[in-house]
């Protein structure tokens, strides 16, 4: 495992009445002496700027790109796309055509989606991902998740 550096993309949580929180963050800083410094990644609501609610997720990813798979981390997902990052050994553009496998409380999930966003990050890099909107079973459910996280988060359920 290599360690964190400034930059890297992380996933903390931490478990309130009502369930379990992940918040995206960034680190600013990650001394040895482990004292890190987090940039936290605000929860984006369906009134800002994005048109679904998108929740932080801590999950593994597969990214097929042009039969090449890839390993991931989702690092937050709407019903509309997800932020993850893909592994060293593989380079994705804007425009790339990819499909992407994760999995829900519901089982699998398998959706082509489109680059809309790449950046290196760490040993990475980080893709910003649009589904295809042909995909509105496995939407559905990415809908739920997301609302049933959020509901958990509020302390709702």
């Amino acid at each position: 495992m290599t360690p964190a550096e400034a930059g890297d993309p992380v996933v903390v949580g931490w478990h309130m009445p009502g369930g379990w929180v992940d918040v995206a963050a960034t680190i600013e800083a990650a001394p040895e002496n482990g004292e890190w410094v987090l940039r936290m990644a605000p929860m984006k609501a369906a009134t800002e700027r994005r048109e679904h609610l998108r929740v932080a997720e801590s999950s593994a990813v597969e990214v097929d790109a042009g039969g090449q798979i890839t390993a991931g981390r989702i690092i937050d997902l709407s019903e509309s796309g997800m932020r993850c990052v893909v592994g060293p050994h593989r380079t994705l553009e804007v425009g790339d055509e990819i499909v992407v496998v994760f999995v829900l409380d519901t089982g699998s999930v398998s959706l082509d989606a489109d680059v809309v966003r790449a950046a290196t990050a760490g040993g990475g890099t980080e893709v910003g991902l649009r589904f295809h909107a042909a995909h509105r079973r496995e939407v559905s459910r990415i809908r739920e998740h997301v609302a049933g996280r959020v509901a958990r988060m509020s302390g709702a359920v």
